[in-house]
């Protein structure tokens, strides 16, 4: 028997539904609900790939192609009521998101001797402080230098 919550269970599934189809109402994207909430956008990038959403009781982690994830958690927002944590742990994730359709955050991946040793992202206009990667991207392409 699983333990695990079905995803009608989790309360950041709403607000993040939500905030999404309010902040990006043109944006077309599919849900899967069980075992777990994961939304798949339909566009994909040239370079960077598919853009995945998956949700649990914690977090939201937002999952750019194979090699880069980040976590947008409940607890970043534990100062405030139950409601308002939720409320924003969507909406810092939908914030997150439309930075990287608007190609407002790029991304780059470090590889070692041909494996992937870690990924970063950063907003275009914030140059990163360390371990650039040889080629960066945002969602439409390449990042021109």
């Amino acid at each position: 028997m699983s333990h695990e919550a079905s995803s009608n269970d989790v309360p950041l599934v709403k607000p993040f539904r939500t905030a999404l189809v309010a902040a990006m109402p043109n944006v077309r994207f599919h849900e899967e609900r069980e075992p777990e909430y994961i939304l798949t956008f339909d566009s994909t990038s040239p370079v960077l790939g598919e853009m995945s959403v998956r949700i649990d009781t914690e977090e939201i982690t937002v999952i750019v192609g194979p090699h880069h994830h980040t976590h947008i958690s409940l607890y970043m927002f534990e100062d405030l009521g139950e409601a308002e944590a939720l409320e924003e742990t969507a909406r810092a994730a939908v914030e997150y998101i439309s930075d990287i359709f608007n190609d407002r955050r790029a991304f780059g991946v470090n590889v070692k001797d041909g494996r992937v040793v870690g990924s970063y992202d950063f907003f275009v206009d914030h140059e990163p402080v360390s371990h650039r990667a040889p080629q960066e991207y945002v969602w439409s392409g390449p990042l021109a230098r």
